[in-house]
């Protein structure tokens, strides 16, 4: 038994042995009941989290120092 959550369905969790398959297919029908602005919103929300992750990764103490000066 393990614990399963869907990223595309937050705060639903459950104890059981499920295939991957299953995971897929039980994400896949959640989006699909997405409206148009639902995905609009989810797609900038990831896009954000994208830009959030690059810019945590970059050094940026060269360019601050710089422009302090």
């Amino acid at each position: 038994m393990s614990s399963i959550a869907c990223p595309e369905a937050p705060v639903q969790v459950s104890e059981t042995s499920i295939s991957r398959r299953d995971i897929s297919a039980a994400c896949k029908a959640i989006r699909q009941g997405w409206s148009d602005q639902d995905r609009e919103c989810r797609k900038a929300l990831a896009d954000m989290k994208q830009i959030s992750l690059l810019l945590n990764t970059m050094d940026l103490s060269g360019f601050f120092q710089k422009n302090a000066a």
